[in-house]
């Protein structure tokens, strides 16, 4: 399966095998220019991610349905409630504390959707229909 990699500051790229993109996820931090990345299906749908050094923010979108989802947890994982700022080349992004994400869980879910698997259980989707009219 080929799909199209793009990651903030770098040309976009069809990748056909996962540790490029594993790689390029690893790379991403907001103290560089690489801190943003979507990757892409041949029918338009995508998984998206930016993030800081250890807060990362996931979304994907069905563009056969278009319907929009943000990941969260179904426990957060910050001893805080309290709502998040991630820093990244797109802006500022407040988000939930049980939508922030290690990179760990970002290449989780980056590699489900690579190979059109289940996501993890621990894994749960919010509808961004509301905010993205």
């Amino acid at each position: 399966m080929r799909m199209l990699l793009e990651v903030e500051g770098k040309r976009p790229e069809q990748v056909r095998e996962f540790s490029k993109i594993e790689a390029a996820l690893r790379e991403l931090n907001n103290s560089n220019p690489h801190s943003y990345a979507n990757l892409t299906r041949q029918d338009g749908s995508y998984v998206q991610v930016a993030g800081e050094k250890k807060k990362y923010l996931i979304e994907r979108r069905d563009f056969v349905d278009k319907l929009h989802w943000r990941a969260h947890l179904k426990t957060a994982s910050l001893m805080s409630d309290a709502p998040q700022i991630i820093v990244c080349g797109a802006g500022q992004i407040t988000v939930s504390a049980d939508e922030i994400f290690s990179i760990e869980d970002v290449v989780s879910i980056w590699r489900s959707f690579f190979q059109n698997e289940p996501f993890a259980s621990y894994i749960m989707w919010r509808s961004m229909a509301k905010i993205l009219r």
